[in-house]
């Protein structure tokens, strides 16, 4: 609730500055629907790699980075007057990102020699539904600028995918193997708030095409995983293993079931998912 406060204190002292320093609106009407694409440029998220105890000799590469996104919205504006409006809406921003390679080394001095290591590759998708206050003003013939605030409320869902599991080692070896669990998200959800700029070019009486900056603010830290159905999960050596570890921010969990007792387990975790980006999108508006 204390993001929720938080996002509506800023919405009100945007709102208010834009009141203070606008000139008095006239009195036209309209509802606008609008729709559209775009990209989400930048965030972040925070993942760690750990065995669960201190036999292998652990080193992470910096493999992390997160891709450029796709998004499409779909947006309903009532216009209160030609200077001021309220919108409500709906995104789906889906985006990839590349985690830290985990390499866990064999002890010196041990009879096995090599390493096994993981680059985690995560799809992250997001619905956030939001609502805004606009307040728009001519700049020039057919053409207008508008600034706009306001909260989102997101529902998300992330998962992992491990295909690139590299293995060297001085030698074969049997008795030795991991099994990894492929997981998503469950209960991930967050409240965030957003404000930026847009220009709207006239195309007919009725239509403009739409093009908007948005800066997102949100975090999810707040949620845990789950196996996914029908995953397929793959398992190295001649047997399943047993635990699954869900209920935590777990994305993989290589498990020992065969070898030496000592050799432990390898965990790969996303902590948090971090949304504090700039967003360019655009898009077709209809007046009514």
């Amino acid at each position: 609730m204390k993001k929720f406060y938080s996002s509506l204190i800023i919405l009100a002292i945007m709102l208010t500055g834009i009141i203070l320093f606008s000139p008095p609106p006239s009195k036209a009407q309209s509802l606008n629907v609008s729709f559209g694409l775009g990209t989400m440029l930048g965030g972040s998220f925070d993942d760690l790699w750990q065995s669960t105890n201190d036999f292998y000799r652990e080193s992470l590469q910096p493999t992390k980075k997160s891709k450029a996104s796709l998004e499409f919205y779909l947006e309903l504006t009532f216009m209160f007057n030609d200077n001021f409006g309220l919108a409500i809406g709906g995104n789906y921003l889906n985006r990839n990102m590349t985690g830290s390679k985990g390499v866990f080394r064999f002890p010196e001095g041990y009879s096995i020699q090599g390493n096994f290591s993981y680059t985690p590759e995560l799809t992250s998708s997001l619905w956030p539904i939001y609502a805004n206050i606009i307040y728009s003003f001519p700049i020039q013939y057919q053409a207008r600028m508008h600034v706009l605030a306001g909260i989102d409320y997101y529902f998300g869902r992330m998962r992992c995918y491990y295909d690139n599991l590299d293995f060297d080692f001085t030698e074969r070896f049997s008795g030795w193997n991991y099994y990894a669990h492929l997981y998503e998200t469950k209960n991930m959800k967050t409240w965030g708030y957003h404000f930026g700029l847009g220009v709207e070019l006239e195309l007919s009486e009725n239509t403009a095409f739409v093009f908007e900056g948005i800066y997102r603010v949100a975090k999810f830290n707040d949620y845990s995983t789950k196996i996914q159905e029908d995953a397929g999960l793959p398992f190295l050596g001649d047997q399943p293993g047993g635990e699954t570890q869900e209920g935590q921010k777990i994305f993989l969990y290589g498990q020992k079931y065969g070898g030496e007792e000592e050799w432990g387990d390898v965990i790969y975790s996303v902590n948090s998912l971090d949304l504090n980006t700039l967003s360019l999108r655009g898009g077709i508006k209809i007046r009514f």
